[in-house]
């Protein structure tokens, strides 16, 4: 009966409505800053460049940027930034300004596996070429 009761609170606690609206749960603001973080503390490291290095191959070996045709929106250079999890998988694309262009890599990015990194999240800061690039 106690595991029935725990479970049951637990459902109730998940349907609760909170004061953090979700788009600020992942503001570009707040990612950008862990993002920085993270580049921070681990760019000297061997584990992080080769990561980085082995990630880049990857996406360019697979064209996962371009198979949306996104760079051919119209518009200005976009920043991007990818949340991958612990199995490599994008949970999260976060971007800058939103208009059809961040939509279309969000919608090319979210939810592709990747090599898995050494630690999560990892965040992966892009800069998405446009027009006056």
């Amino acid at each position: 009966m106690r595991k029935i009761y725990l479970l049951s609170l637990s459902v109730f606690l998940l349907s609760c409505s909170s004061n953090i609206p979700i788009k600020d749960i992942y503001s570009f603001e707040v990612v950008e800053q862990q993002a920085t973080a993270q580049r921070e503390k681990y760019r000297d490291t061997e584990e992080y460049a080769q990561f980085n290095n082995d990630w880049l191959s990857f996406n360019n070996a697979n064209q996962i940027d371009e198979k949306g045709h996104c760079y051919l929106i119209g518009g200005p250079t976009e920043v991007i930034i990818l949340i991958q999890n612990r199995l490599g998988t994008i949970q999260n694309v976060v971007v800058e300004n939103d208009n059809k262009k961040t939509r279309c890599f969000k919608e090319a990015f979210i939810g592709k596996k990747y090599p898995k990194p050494p630690f999560s999240p990892f965040y992966h800061y892009m800069i998405m070429t446009g027009e006056d690039a």
